[in-house]
């Protein structure tokens, strides 16, 4: 638990001081998620955006990818193990 708050803790720290890295593409989101533990990485990602916890951006012209803030992501992650570790 303490693990997960630090990490939320530096990706905020991130998207204050460094606006621009606060971005991730939905490739490297999925492996975020994976890399953090998270089963089934694309479903949670879309159950995830339809809740509302965490937004995609899309920055640009038209055909540009879709970005996801990292922060959002880690705070959906603080989030999953805090349910996870109450019930």
């Amino acid at each position: 638990m303490i693990e997960s708050c630090c990490a939320l803790g530096a990706a905020k720290i991130q998207s204050v001081h460094f606006p621009e890295e606060d971005k991730a593409s939905k490739s490297e989101a999925i492996r975020f998620l994976r890399r953090n533990g998270v089963k089934y990485p694309t479903k949670v990602l879309k159950d995830l955006e339809d809740r509302g916890l965490i937004h995609r951006h899309k920055r640009g012209t038209r055909n540009e990818k879709l970005n996801y803030s990292i922060y959002e992501l880690q705070n959906a992650i603080t989030c999953i193990k805090f349910k996870s570790f109450i019930f």
